[in-house]
């Protein structure tokens, strides 16, 4: 799904790392067969983090902090705010971000919010960062309780007037 957004960022010359989720496409088998949802998203993209920021051609600026981005749809977009996430932590300890951008597509945090983060921390991790959302009025990640409540499949959302949507944006007039 991110072929096209890989080959053009390779054709203007950056790295491009494309994964699979842990125990998905060609790493299947990695975890418990009765592993929980929540086992193979969490660390994906932080993991894959960790390890571009380990290779010498990947750029750090001055200070050491990463000149990585992060990008994913639906699960992958999850994880790669997941990683967004875990960055933040590693910063209040390090010193260093990794992570200098983020773009996600047709992704919430409602999975984040199981984890135990508030769309306060999630909203905060950002940082100095610079971060985008994707998202359409009838994104997959609208099947949610929303449309449960009204007894459909999907409702029509505008993500910029929901309360996250005003908080990603930093809470404008």
């Amino acid at each position: 799904m991110q072929d096209a957004q890989a080959i053009e960022m390779s054709k203007r010359g950056y790295v491009v790392l494309a994964l699979d989720q842990y125990d998905h496409g060609h790493s299947t088998g990695t975890m418990e067969k009765d592993s929980a949802f929540f086992s193979f998203w969490p660390h994906a993209i932080y993991d894959a983090v960790q390890y571009m920021y380990d290779q010498d051609y990947v750029l750090k600026d001055k200070d050491g902090n990463g000149i990585i981005a992060v990008s994913g749809h639906s699960m992958g977009g999850f994880s790669s705010t997941n990683a967004v996430v875990l960055d933040e932590m590693d910063f209040q300890e390090s010193g260093i971000r990794k992570i200098y951008s983020s773009l996600t597509f047709g992704s919430d945090y409602w999975w984040l919010t199981v984890l135990g983060y508030t769309p306060e921390d999630i909203n905060h991790s950002y940082g100095p960062i610079t971060s985008g959302k994707i998202a359409a009025q009838y994104d997959e990640f609208f099947f949610d309780r929303d449309a449960e409540i009204a007894s459909q499949s999907v409702v029509k959302k505008d993500y910029v007037d929901t309360e996250e949507g005003q908080g990603f944006l930093g809470n404008p007039e």
